[in-house]
């Protein structure tokens, strides 16, 4: 049925929320978050609120410019499992069904006069509170009405959106579908060697009725690099948007919403982008140089442009050339025992044009720089460092930090960007912030669960065998192992098969395994059950599987993520657990319950840092420092017995 705007919706609420919750009342995470009053309290607007004993603070607050009340910026910063309780009045004034848009970051809850609307927490879209929208439907009397929600935070946000319309009967208009077009010439598409077509909403959009295709299909772009200008043809052509009777029968009934984009407003009729053709001028770096594994006598690199073009990387005499692509992948291998190898990057074009009567370029640099290759002698300093997907510039400075410190190899723990899947938070967050980094020091990751299995992890990042799910490389003294802890990693298995022949071939003095997911830890990622088992699946097949398997063979330390923060566990049987994940992302604390969870924790910091491994033949310190140098936590290994 259609609706239209139920303009007595509240728009001030009574919220209450500690300043300090984490101080003040237990919230070390989602599964710790305040319980909610009874349901004849979440049918007034309460002058006073005690929660477990204690009285909450009372704040009256109203939505931003944009429709959400940022709970964040107005009461104080999210970490996991803060909870607010907001109350408002309104008045209806004839019976009516009222629709409800709703919205939060990161989980919540709705009541009308006590009456739950969703009666479970719901799991809501994170950081893009006004995207989208959870609807419910409520059939109500004349006269005054209470609305009350539970806001969880995550570590990303705090926050809750909502807007209501009413549902009124009106004749059913008749079917038809609708299409915009938008025509412009070309005389020469030839002189393009590519297109790039942005705009966040690309659904149904065709270039001469072909369909726009995506570099990766998994990834979701708000500028599609890479289209082929065989989309194009000399004299008129036609961007084109097609909507179905179908969906125009549902903009006859959708409000558009003043809050939440996907929600009514983006049904609407619109048709909106822009092409750019792109010369070969313009074909330069999008992401990149970035430095992969090396070795004593090998080294790699990637990068991605942004046309399909050749690219050709000069080093040590030789020139390597890359098909016409988006990402280019090097190995150069015999390389001599000087350690510092300068390079050269250069886009080649396809063929010569002469079609404006000027000579082509024949290249276009794109970056210098130096491959880096490992010592020989086989003593080597690595920095350990996890889990960014960033919120201010903190990232960028633990890059510099680490690049100061001068690693041979840098190991990531996983959660680079919070959505792996959107193509514009891998530059933007990641990549462009860590330039320095990445651009002089061998880069070596795990992937975490913020990347999502996107397919742009494995195409952009090379691995010593070549698999992004599991690798291993030895140098001097030490083994180095990285995998993929969402895998099943149970006994019998390929996986766990493959992990046991690395562990018993290891002649190592050191080894040390790189996972997201650690086994023991104190904040919530560590919870546990009520039958004593790990609550998350990857976490207890890392405790049930990988942590067995590692203390038989004896191995050194396992490395992981996931938890923001410095923790430094000591199983009884070993091997020594350390969470790095401190390197952009917001902080976790411990858990209430946090000596219950992990009675082997030695150290533990809610602080951004990095770790440096120092390995030689028969010591390896692991020291962990915070942002300003200090000293968090050191460990001292000596070599096990071959």
């Amino acid at each position: 049925m259609p609706t239209r705007k139920f303009d007595l919706w509240p728009e001030q609420w009574t919220v209450f929320a500690f300043h300090h919750q984490r101080r003040t009342l237990r919230a070390a995470g989602v599964d710790q978050a305040l319980a909610p009053p009874p349901s004849k309290v979440l049918a007034t607007v309460p002058r006073r609120l005690l929660i477990e004993g204690t009285e909450m603070p009372r704040h009256l607050l109203r939505p931003n410019d944009a429709g959400i009340i940022d709970l964040a910026r107005q009461v104080g910063p999210a970490f996991d499992g803060r909870t607010a309780f907001m109350f408002a009045k309104f008045q209806v004034p004839r019976t009516a069904d009222i629709v409800v848009y709703a919205n939060g970051d990161y989980r919540m809850r709705w009541w009308c006069d006590g009456r739950p609307l969703c009666p479970m927490l719901i799991s809501c879209s994170g950081s893009e509170v006004a995207l989208a929208a959870h609807q419910f439907t409520m059939s109500l009397a004349p006269g005054t009405h209470v609305m009350a929600v539970q806001v969880i935070s995550g570590s990303g946000g705090w926050a809750v959106a909502s807007e209501a319309s009413e549902v009124f009967r009106s004749p059913t208009p008749p079917s038809f579908g609708l299409a915009a077009r938008r025509c412009f010439e070309v005389s020469n598409p030839d002189q393009f060697i590519g297109l790039e077509f942005v705009n966040a909403d690309q659904t149904g959009i065709r270039l001469n009725r072909q369909c726009l295709p995506r570099p990766l299909a998994d990834m979701r772009y708000q500028r599609i690099p890479g289209l082929p200008t065989s989309l194009l043809v000399a004299g008129e052509n036609c961007l084109r948007k097609h909507w179905t009777a179908a969906q125009t029968e549902r903009l006859h009934t959708l409000l558009p919403l003043a809050v939440f984009r996907s929600v009514g407003s983006l049904e609407r009729p619109i048709a909106h982008g822009t092409l750019y053709g792109l010369t070969f001028a313009a074909s330069g770096l999008q992401t990149g140089p970035i430095l992969n594994w090396a070795s004593v006598d090998s080294a790699t690199l990637t990068c991605r442009t942004r046309a399909s073009v050749s690219v050709a990387l000069e080093v040590a005499g030789r020139r390597l050339i890359s098909p016409p692509a988006l990402i280019h992948r090097f190995q150069v291998d015999e390389l001599a025992d000087t350690r510092i190898h300068p390079y050269t990057l250069q886009a080649l074009p396809a063929a010569p044009d002469h079609s404006n009567g000027c000579q082509s370029v024949s290249t276009l640099p794109l970056a210098r720089g130096n491959l880096r290759t490992l010592s020989p002698d086989g003593e080597i300093k690595v920095a350990v460092l996890g889990d960014v997907y960033p919120f201010d510039d903190t990232w960028s400075k633990v890059a510099e930090a680490v690049r100061k410190t001068g690693p041979d190899l840098v190991f990531f723990t996983g959660d680079m960007v919070l959505d792996g899947r959107e193509d514009l938070q891998w530059d933007r967050d990641f990549f462009n912030p860590g330039r320095q980094l990445l651009g002089t020091v061998p880069f070596y990751p795990v992937i975490g669960n913020h990347e999502n299995n996107c397919s742009l992890f494995e195409k952009i990042f090379l691995f010593p065998n070549g698999n992004h799910r599991g690798w291993s490389q030895g140098h001097g003294p030490a083994l180095f192992i990285g995998i993929d802890g969402s895998l099943d990693w149970s006994p019998g298995g390929a996986q766990h098969s493959w992990l046991e022949a690395c562990l018993r071939g290891a002649g190592a003095a050191f080894v040390f395994l790189f996972t997201h997911y650690p086994p023991f830890s104190s904040g919530g990622h560590g919870r546990l059950q009520s039958n004593g088992k790990a609550a998350e699946g990857n976490v207890r097949q890392a405790r049930e599987h990988l942590l067995p398997l590692l203390a038989r063979y004896r191995a050194t330390a396992v490395f992981c993520g996931h938890e923001h923060s410095y923790e430094r566990s000591e199983p009884p049987n070993g091997p020594t657990v350390i969470v790095s994940a401190g390197a952009g992302s917001r902080l976790y604390g411990k858990n209430k319950n946090a000596t219950r969870q992990n009675p082997f924790s030695r150290v533990f910091h809610s602080e951004h840092h990095y770790c440096l491994l120092e390995i030689s033949r028969g010591r390896t310190q692991c020291t962990a420092y915070s942002l300003r140098r200090k000293v968090l936590d050191r460990r001292v290994w000596t070599a096990r017995p071959r």
